[in-house]
């Protein structure tokens, strides 16, 4: 049975892309739910930050303690600051003494705004969004994008022999090319929120 399979097989024109259209309708709905439920996670994360009441004030305290420790300088009245600058409020220390610059601020916080504290209220789903891996995610959807573009290449074939395959697969790939292009607009949405941040 197996020896007969293998000589029907044999005898299909491009069987190896036609073996790849098949893994790929076999795969598609879990690697495009990941990608999607990756972008949902990001894009709560930002709105969450975005929307912090909490966390505006407390960045805004961190500015004005910036402002006060560069008085006189030219950077002593800025209207704001890089994000990157909040890496350095753990660096700063204060002479001869463990205190940071990070733990002087979050002691203004308690003392004058004890009601913001804590953060993480306000901004539960930034552990979430922590966990998830930026990098591979346009790789992923451009290799999703390339094997339907492979798939699309092997359905546009006109040999009699691989039209039950073309019948079978047309529908998946209508919907796997629509899917992939609504990946595509909410990854460039959340990578243009982003950078709003």
């Amino acid at each position: 049975a197996a020896e007969k399979y293998f000589l029907v097989i044999d005898t299909l024109p491009r069987v190896g892309s036609k073996l790849s259209g098949m893994m790929l309708r076999m795969q598609f709905t879990p690697r495009a739910e990941k990608i999607r439920s990756n972008i949902t996670v990001i894009k709560k994360a930002i709105t969450n930050i975005i929307n912090s009441k909490s966390l505006m004030k407390v960045l805004e305290v961190v500015l004005a303690v910036g402002n006060y420790l560069n008085a006189g300088t030219k950077i002593g009245a800025a209207y704001g600051f890089k994000l990157d600058a909040l890496k350095k409020l753990s660096d700063t220390r204060a002479t001869g003494k463990r205190i940071t610059l990070l733990h002087y601020i979050v002691q203004i916080v308690e003392k004058l705004f004890p009601s913001l504290l804590p953060l993480s209220g306000s901004l539960s789903s930034l552990s979430d969004a922590a966990a998830v891996p930026l990098q591979p995610m346009p790789t992923d959807l451009s290799l999703l994008q390339k094997e339907a573009g492979a798939l699309d290449k092997e359905m546009n074939m006109t040999d009699p022999e691989s039209q039950p395959f073309r019948d079978a697969m047309g529908p998946f790939l209508a919907s796997a090319k629509m899917d992939i292009e609504i990946l595509n607009t909410e990854y460039k949405e959340m990578m243009d929120q982003m950078v709003i941040m």
